[in-house]
C-alpha cells in the first residue's frame, strides 16, 4: 500500500486513534488565554520589549513567522511577577 493510500485510509477511519501530545507551546490567543490577558498586550509586548515602569512581557519562541509561547516559560513568568500582600 502506497504512502497516500494509508494516510487517506487513516484519515477515513474512524477506528484508528489520534495520537494525544502533550502541548508545550501555545499560540498567542492560547497564550493570552491562559495568562487573562489580552492578545495586544502580548503582541505589544514583543514588538516593544522591556519598557521603563512597565510589566516585562513573557519569554517566547519565533520559529519563522509562528510564534509560540511555552508552557513551562508562561508559568515561570507568573511565579516571578507573583506579589503577595504584607502585613496581612
Amino acid at each position: 500500500m502506497s504512502h497516500a493510500a494509508r494516510n487517506h485510509a487513516a484519515a477515513n477511519n474512524p477506528i484508528t486513534p489520534t495520537p494525544k501530545v502533550d502541548r508545550r507551546g501555545y499560540s498567542e490567543e492560547e497564550a493570552a488565554y491562559y495568562l487573562g490577558l489580552s492578545r495586544a498586550s502580548l503582541r505589544q509586548g514583543r514588538m516593544e520589549g522591556r519598557r521603563e515602569n512597565r510589566l516585562p512581557p513573557p519569554p517566547y519562541v519565533r520559529l519563522g513567522r509562528k510564534i509560540l509561547y511555552l508552557k513551562d516559560d508562561l508559568d515561570r513568568w507568573l511565579e516571578e511577577n507573583r506579589h503577595e500582600m504584607k502585613g496581612v
